[in-house]
């Protein structure tokens, strides 16, 4: 017997089960030159990617080698868990006759998945530590609001740390401190665990800090000390 009435019976099976697994038994005498039809699609793919098959023809049916595939009408969308070379086959009817193709697919790893870039930590200084001690301790707002003004002032308009240290105390001193005193106790721990021996730039940039943190917290909190104040006065 020929090969082609090799493959007309292997057809005339087919069709008669109503599927290609009749003839998958010879379908290695098929060649991509032999068949009358094609199935189109990539020969190459990744783990686990979602690959779409066509052919031409009526009832196409398909043998992909897994179970994670899905038909509509004349395409097969199918994806493989596992590295390797897989042989699909399909089988179709054309002009009353079925007609059978294969395709191999090489499948190979899945690309790694790049890692997510890291956050660049976010640059801080003695004003964001300020906050979260104003944050942490709750201190009156408007008592904050007048301690940062005092701190700015003395930063802006003292010229050595004699004056610095001068101006700030002079100027709190006519502050109500109450509700502040766990506050100002941590700045004043950190100006002498950290500026000791340091010049006087360092000292009023330190102020400047301060102050700054101070009026980013009374900005946030005042309105809120307020609206507090008000409901108790009633």
């Amino acid at each position: 017997m020929n090969r082609k009435s090799v493959l007309t019976i292997l057809a005339l099976i087919a069709t008669a089960l109503a599927g290609p697994q009749a003839a998958k038994v010879a379908v290695d005498t098929i060649t991509a030159d032999s068949s009358p039809i094609a199935i189109v699609g990539p020969k190459a793919c990744e783990v686990g990617q979602l690959v779409k098959l066509s052919v031409t023809g009526a009832n196409p049916c398909w043998l992909p080698q897994t179970e994670d595939c899905h038909v509509d009408q004349n395409d097969c969308f199918i994806s493989y868990r596992v590295a390797g070379s897989y042989e699909v086959i399909a089988s179709t009817v054309i002009d009353g006759k079925t007609q059978i193709a294969k395709q191999i697919i090489v499948v190979g790893p899945a690309s790694p998945v790049p890692d997510a870039p890291r956050p660049e930590p976010v640059a801080r200084n003695l004003s964001d530590d300020v906050l979260d001690w104003c944050v942490e301790y709750e201190p009156p707002a408007l008592t904050v609001s007048k301690l940062g003004a005092n701190f700015v002032a003395a930063a802006s308009t003292a010229t050595s740390i004699d004056d610095l240290l001068a101006r700030i105390s002079a100027s709190n001193r006519k502050v109500d401190q109450e509700g502040c005193e766990r506050l100002l106790a941590r700045i004043q721990q950190h100006l002498i665990d950290n500026l000791g021996g340091a010049d006087f730039e360092a000292h009023r940039r330190a102020f400047e800090e301060i102050g700054t943190g101070l009026n980013r917290y009374s900005n946030t909190h005042t309105s809120r000390g307020l609206w507090k104040d008000a409901k108790i006065s009633q």
